[in-house]
């Protein structure tokens, strides 16, 4: 299977590299740099109540949607 699907539009998608981003986001970040985005969001006015296990659940439903959709060939008439 190739490592790289194409979408509707054409357009190359590596799932792979993007499974590898989702995995690098969703790591804990030091702490000065929570406390720095913390001060940063404060000062925005802005709420940081993004769970990153919501963002993986997402990624792994298009993953296997995408699967499914891939191993399904369509059929010229």
């Amino acid at each position: 299977m190739s490592r790289f699907t194409r979408s509707a539009q054409g357009d190359l998608i590596d799932f792979e590299l993007l499974a590898i981003k989702a995995q690098l986001a969703a790591a804990p970040k030091p702490k000065t740099v929570e406390q720095r985005k913390a001060a940063i969001d404060a000062k925005d006015g802005v709420k940081t109540d993004v769970k990153p296990d919501l963002a993986m659940e997402m990624f792994a439903v298009s993953n296997a949607a995408a699967a499914t959709s891939a191993g399904k060939q369509i059929k010229k008439k």
